[in-house]
């Protein structure tokens, strides 16, 4: 059989290569999107117990836990400082706003609170306030979200703000991935040219498969 297709490849050489041609060009429109929908992700199963009653939790009452925190370090006083106070509930309702985010809460959410009060979203010396953040969504929805507000991560006048949380470093994990899959492509190629070349004795050769 395989002698058969060999001289018949050999005997329609030009309609073989316009075939291979067309499956080409065919193969890299089927697949090239493929990439956006492939996902990092799955580490829950979704048949859980846990995660069915997380969305059964979710659908009866819209409220879950959160997902995406932001850590925001005071470049100069405290947390309760007037200023800061000020600028922290900013940054609060302008992350609330933001699309695919719910149930947003900040140490300032709750209005005015003297430097005396304990709360658990701030640390005891009052430079480090939190921001707990629900995105809603599956993963590549959530990791989305956390990409877009990624613009909120960096330095201001007042303070410095970092991201945290499940998704967060699932977003992370995916994008370390994804630049090691094109790392190790970038290596494996010419290996794999080479090899190919030293084992069917030639460059044309070599390049066929």
């Amino acid at each position: 059989m395989l002698s058969a297709l060999a001289d018949l490849t050999m005997r329609r050489h030009r309609a073989t290569l316009a075939i291979v041609g067309l499956v080409v060009i065919g193969a890299a429109i089927v697949g090239g999107g493929v990439r956006d929908r492939l996902s990092v992700g799955g580490f829950t199963d979704p048949a859980a117990e846990s995660s069915v009653a997380e969305a059964e939790i979710e659908a009866a009452f819209d409220a879950g836990p959160a997902n995406h925190v932001f850590v925001v370090t005071m470049r100069d006083e405290w947390v309760y400082s007037p200023g800061n106070a000020a600028a922290g509930l900013a940054l609060t309702e302008q992350i609330e706003a933001e699309p695919g985010v719910t149930d947003v809460v900040s140490y300032w959410s709750f209005g005015e609170v003297q430097p005396p009060a304990q709360s658990p979203l701030r640390d005891q010396i009052g430079t480090r306030a939190l921001i707990a953040v629900r995105l809603v969504g599956d993963e590549n929805a959530q990791r989305a979200t956390a990409e877009r507000l990624d613009a909120y991560v960096g330095e201001t006048e007042r303070f410095v703000v970092e991201a945290a949380g499940a998704v967060e470093v699932s977003r992370q994990a995916a994008a370390i991935a994804e630049g090691d899959l094109a790392r190790s492509e970038l290596l494996a190629a010419p290996l794999t040219l080479l090899a190919l070349i030293i084992v069917f004795r030639g460059v044309r050769a070599g390049l066929l498969p």
